[in-house]
């Protein structure tokens, strides 16, 4: 396959030594153009004579960038040699003044250090992306930036300073190019064996640092990759050096967000006493499987409590792989599907980054996305009450991966009005989304599913699989295991399950609860005990809400989106007055999410329904 860095056009400035220097004879051994630049002429001719030496081709420009004049007499000087650019590596940056507090050094010194490592690469992406644009061509730059972009010691105050600069420059001028076709990242380089980093260290610890050129190669794998992926997106070298695809495609830090804050409602309903109703968290209507039981009392009086859990959970994938139809290997498992939720915003999503998601989705994506610094854009469902249909908004969705978001999160069936995307919608949408963007579906509730026209896993996957698709599901719903938290992901691949697996902790599934699980998974039985006890019961609400002329939407799942001749909140209110405790997720004034429980306690709950609302109130 041909290397698609060979015979491109690349700019570096700062290229006289260091790592700029490192990555010229790199990029000219690999058969790239390149222009050296630098403000010492000597400099910069015994490099052009160096590389033209080993064969290279190669065009010197002297000139200083951090001046407005420099910039533009670089890109005329490229221009004037190779006749375009196809590159242009921002590199040039110096270190600034010894280590010191920033009030004990010279205010010159410390502005010299902006000008060149900030005013630099910004001067000379305005005068690349000027020329892109008027001339319709889509040139990639690339902000060599630094560790220091990402967090902040003492006594470098303007270098770090420069170095966040860069970084949110790299975002928004991304943001700026996003219609032109212009491509803009940036590289963090660790500490390297430079002059720059030798005045800031002593000696022995500076011998230890690596060389520039042991930085070399995360450039090279950086401009090989889909640059749809990385637009707008910063990478850290020492990261792309260990895995450079794990890099290139998962993110890094969690944003404190604070606490939940959720948990007050439960609490509400917990003090409400032993005869409260409590069926606003959604669980099953019915008790765990017997066998699943019997295997949490087996597990009681054995002595395995004192053991930490199988780490590969061997039972319990085997049980999951012949129910999913996935191989063990294509399985990650999670205490829940919230923390498998979690981590893949962790493992594809960057912060500061995007992800899509419909409006309204499950509560708890939103919360997730702000604790990991995410920006949700929301694509509103259209609902129609009188047919009972939802438009869930294919394309709309493809407009937000267009614009940049680089996650799309469905639950399917959904949450929380309780429909399921048709079979040929959600293949289209698969179809239609990049390679690269990961599709999230949270399939919670898939059990619950009875229609024909539904496209759920297996199958899903099956058709995802040259796609970065990742089907989720839980017993905590459907198998009523929700106390003991056991959640699992399937990828379309195995190299996908691996890096899924990367952030799975260890022993992260209790014993207790793998054995219940696996119990659970096997008893059919019971599962079909369930899976028409909720049908049955369903059937039962929409002859009574038919009966009423309240409308809702036929569901999927074991709660039905149900609009009420009053406003919810105050409903929501006096329901709570006779301990019946339903979800407080209120998405229309006059809608509520009415979950379908055991028999007797459907009967109660309509007949409170029916007399709260022959009430009088506002």
């Amino acid at each position: 396959m041909r290397d698609p860095i060979r015979d491109q056009i690349v700019v570096i400035t700062g290229s006289t030594r260091g790592f700029g220097h490192a990555a010229a004879v790199a990029l000219t051994r690999a058969g790239a153009w390149v222009v050296v630049n630098g403000r010492d002429a000597g400099a910069v001719r015994r490099v052009v004579a160096q590389l033209r030496r080993g064969g290279g081709r190669v065009h010197g420009v002297v000139a200083d960038v951090s001046q407005p004049a420099g910039a533009h007499r670089l890109l005329e000087g490229a221009l004037a040699a190779w006749g375009g650019i196809d590159i242009w590596i921002n590199n040039a940056g110096v270190g600034g003044p010894l280590p010191a507090p920033l009030w004990r050094e010279p205010a010159a010194a410390q502005c010299a250090v902006l000008r060149t490592n900030l005013e630099g690469p910004l001067l000379c992406a305005s005068e690349l992306c000027r020329w892109a644009v008027a001339q319709c061509v889509r040139p990639w730059l690339v902000n060599i930036s630094s560790g220091a972009g990402e967090r902040a010691s003492a006594g470098a105050a303007a270098y770090i300073a420069s170095k966040h600069g860069l970084e949110g420059l790299t975002k928004a001028l991304a943001a700026d190019a996003q219609e032109t076709g212009v491509t803009v990242t940036a590289l963090k380089l660790p500490a390297l064996r430079t002059a720059m980093t030798r005045r800031r260290m002593s000696a022995a610890e500076h011998a230890r640092l690596p060389p520039p050129q042991a930085a070399v190669p995360a450039l090279l794998e950086l401009l090989r990759a889909d640059r749809s992926a990385v637009h707008g997106r910063s990478f850290a070298a020492w990261r792309m050096l260990g895995a450079a695809a794990a890099e290139l495609g998962l993110n890094q830090p969690l944003v404190d967000a604070g606490a939940y804050g959720i948990w007050w409602q439960r609490r509400k309903s917990l003090d409400a006493g032993p005869a409260a109703l409590r069926l606003d968290r959604l669980e099953s209507p019915f008790c765990p499987s017997p066998a699943a039981l019997a295997a949490l009392a087996a597990h009681a009086e054995g002595d395995g409590g004192n053991r930490y859990p199988d780490e590969h959970q061997t039972a319990l994938r085997a049980a999951l792989s012949a129910r999913s139809g996935c191989f063990p290997t294509d399985l990650s498992l999670g205490p829940g599907a919230t923390e498998l939720v979690e981590r893949m915003l962790r493992l594809f999503v960057h912060p500061g980054e995007a992800v899509v998601c419909h409006d309204p989705t499950w509560f708890l994506f939103d919360r997730l996305c702000t604790a990991a610094g995410v920006e949700v854009r929301r694509v509103p469902i259209r609902i129609d009450l009188d047919r009972g249909a939802v438009d869930l908004g294919i394309q709309p969705i493809l407009d937000q991966v267009r614009a940049g978001a680089r996650l799309i999160y469905l639950v399917n069936p959904g949450n929380p009005l309780g429909v399921a995307w048709p079979r040929d919608q959600l293949a289209d949408l698969v179809r239609s989304i990049p390679p690269s963007v990961p599709l999230v579906v949270d399939e919670a509730y898939a059990e619950f599913a009875s229609g024909d026209d539904l496209l759920l896993s297996p199958e899903l996957l099956g058709r995802g699989r040259d796609r970065t698709l990742i089907a989720l599901r839980t017993l905590s719903k459907f198998y009523g295991l929700a106390g003991l938290r056991v959640g699992y992901a399937m990828a379309s691949s195995t190299p996908l399950a691996v890096l899924l697996s990367t952030l799975e902790t260890p022993y992260n599934v209790a014993t207790a609860s793998a054995a219940a699980a696996t119990a659970a998974l096997a008893d059919s039985a019971h599962a079909e005990r369930v899976r028409t006890g909720v049908l049955r019961e369903k059937r039962r609400w929409y002859e009574r809400l038919r009966g009423r002329g309240w409308r809702f939407l036929p569901s999927e799942t074991c709660f039905i989106y149900v609009e009420l001749p009053r406003a919810a909140d105050a409903f929501l209110d006096r329901m709570e007055a006779r301990s019946i405790f339903l979800p407080r997720a209120v998405f229309d004034r006059r809608c509520i999410v009415v979950p379908i429980a055991q028999p007797a306690q459907n009967d109660r709950v309509w007949k409170a329904m029916g007399a709260v609302l022959a009430q009088r109130w506002r």
